[in-house]
């Protein structure tokens, strides 16, 4: 969980390695649960000066856990957790945020994030039960 953070910036910091002329934008796309947990790599976005946009999706659950439990006749148990306000996180750490709340919002935001000089984190809420019938 969290992985695509981290992937994103060691995939950054290889094409700073190679010279690369144009170090192409990235974007890592993670959960709400797995961003909690490597929340301490914004300071490292920030001090290494890397641009990766940060797409979350925040539903305070983990998701797929609880469609297990719920397919098994489980009860629910272990997989809700408070909101975690990720923008106002992000600025602290010297980053952009914004809370995205709709398909265009999400253009215009990704849109300005490749021009910023810091790493951006968008924070768009899906619904409870959205990998109902994926899976």
């Amino acid at each position: 969980m969290g992985c695509a953070v981290l992937l994103a910036m060691g995939f950054q910091l290889a094409a700073q390695d190679r010279s690369a002329p144009d170090i192409p934008a990235v974007v890592a796309f993670v959960g709400d649960a797995g961003m909690e947990m490597v929340l301490g790599e914004l300071a490292t976005l920030r001090d290494l000066k890397l641009l990766v946009v940060i797409v979350v999706f925040i539903d305070e659950s983990l998701a797929l856990i609880e469609l297990k439990q719920r397919k098994s006749e489980l009860p629910n148990l272990g997989v809700d957790f408070g909101a975690t306000n990720f923008p106002a996180v992000t600025e602290a750490l010297g980053g952009i945020g914004h809370w995205i709340s709709s398909r265009d919002e999400l253009i215009e935001a990704l849109d300005g994030a490749f021009e910023r000089e810091t790493f951006t984190l968008l924070a768009c809420r899906i619904g409870e039960k959205v990998y109902d019938g994926r899976f």
